[in-house]
């Protein structure tokens, strides 16, 4: 429907025409139709030729004074998808309205990505004559499940790095985001507020599921190769374990420090290689079973986990061979953990028939395995039939068993200097 005046002078010609039409399907025919007027095609490209759904569309084309003909586009949008080219995720849109007038648009939707629910406001300015735009975009969310490619993509559009990207969230988790490009061509500023409560969060890697996740002051802030991203606390539980933690992250490598305190936490095999792999160190222990729980502390650079340091205490852990998977031990004590070190003043080894106290222990990785040294004392006798050998490693398990050695074996100081590799032979 096409409704208005045109009123024609010697001097001049007023025009003010409304054209109105309803439920216009958004298929390849809108490009085509938008090809006439460069800055509306332009902006149609940019937010990605939305498809499926359908347009309800209002247009006042007027003039005013002795400006030439000006235009305002009011569009109401339903149920339709996207890329937008400046972050090609794809962008389910359940409703949205879009003005356009010859220098600037104004935008509103509500829409999922990212399998987040999105409210989207945003606006796009550029000067007369001007090919080029400035975007600001706002978003408040709830939810974050990227798969791998949206993860990908995110960290390559927008300053983020990989690791933060791909966490996937589940729970009451919110966050509000603050997008600007100076320029279309220019690289994204990205202010972000985040807020977790009683959120999930799933760490294939490290084997485990963070739950209740409570997070305080959590912020980030990116501008081309800068950015800072900053917990300032938050809480969680694994199982029946609770951790609290801060973190910092930028891109200034010396800044980045994440602290984990933690009380009672479940340790399994996964954790123990999890970890492992997670700060880059060689494997060790494939060979052995993990159950029990710990506390401590641990520090580490998040884009950097080689670089850590940590103090726990074994509360105690069991531990068993995975070839005598009935016959278990306990081992009690507290742990420093470096990067290619561990050490201990004390550590408490038992069975039910032998106990092992271990002094000054120092075990270095490497590529061969673990090489350990430690001065061993056992007043109450060592089992030599008890399994205990096999925690070393079936190859030291063998030699005890071939020199037929069986009884007891009482130590006083004795000092070791073994290699332990990786696999346990």
């Amino acid at each position: 429907a096409i409704n208005g005046d045109i009123a024609f002078e010697l001097s001049s010609t007023a025009v003010d025409l409304d054209i109105n039409a309803k439920k216009i399907d958004l298929d390849k025919r809108i490009p085509h139709a938008l090809s006439g007027n460069p800055s509306i095609d332009k902006l149609w490209r940019d937010l990605g030729s939305p498809t499926g759904g359908h347009v309800d569309a209002f247009i006042n084309v007027f003039t005013l004074d002795d400006d030439g003909i000006n235009y305002s586009v009011d569009l109401d949008v339903f149920n339709c998808t996207t890329q937008p080219a400046m972050l090609p995720l794809e962008v389910a849109i359940k409703t949205a309205e879009v003005n356009i007038t010859s220098n600037l648009v104004n935008f509103s939707a509500v829409a999922d990505a990212a399998q987040s629910n999105l409210k989207i406001t945003g606006s796009s300015r550029s000067d007369p004559g001007s090919n080029d735009a400035q975007i600001r975009v706002s978003t408040s969310a709830s939810g974050w499940h990227p798969n791998s490619r949206e993860a990908a993509v995110m960290s390559s559009y927008l300053p983020i790095p990989a690791g933060l990207a791909s966490f996937p969230i589940s729970g009451g988790f919110t966050y509000d985001l603050q997008l600007l490009w100076p320029t279309t061509s220019s690289a994204p500023h990205l202010y972000a507020n985040l807020s977790a409560n009683n959120s999930r969060i799933d760490w294939p890697l490290l084997g485990v599921k963070l739950d209740n996740l409570i997070t305080r002051n959590s912020r980030l802030f990116a501008a081309g190769d800068f950015f800072k991203f900053n917990i300032g606390y938050a809480t969680a539980t694994i199982e029946d374990g609770a951790i609290q933690a801060n973190c910092n992250i930028s891109h200034s490598k010396e800044l980045n420090l994440a602290t984990v305190n933690f009380n009672n936490l479940p340790i399994n095999n996964s954790i123990v290689l999890g970890s492992q792999k997670f700060s880059e160190q060689e494997i060790w222990g494939e060979h052995l079973d993990w159950n029990g729980a710990t506390s401590g502390t641990i520090s580490f650079n998040p884009l950097d986990p080689n670089k850590f340091a940590g103090e726990i205490d074994l509360a105690p852990l069991t531990v068993n061979s995975t070839e005598t998977p009935d016959v278990k031990f306990s081992l009690r004590g507290n742990l420093e953990l470096l990067p290619t070190l561990i050490r201990a003043e004390k550590l408490v080894l038992q069975s039910p028939n032998s106990e092992l106290l271990i002094h000054q222990l120092r075990g270095e990785f490497s590529d061969e395995g673990l090489r350990a040294s430690a001065i061993l004392e056992s007043n109450t006798g060592l089992q030599l039939n008890s399994n205990l050998p096999a925690l070393a490693g079936s190859d030291f398990a063998s030699s005890i068993e071939k020199l037929g050695l069986s009884g007891e074996m009482y130590a006083d100081g004795l000092e070791i200097d073994v290699l332990l590799t990786r696999d346990g032979h």
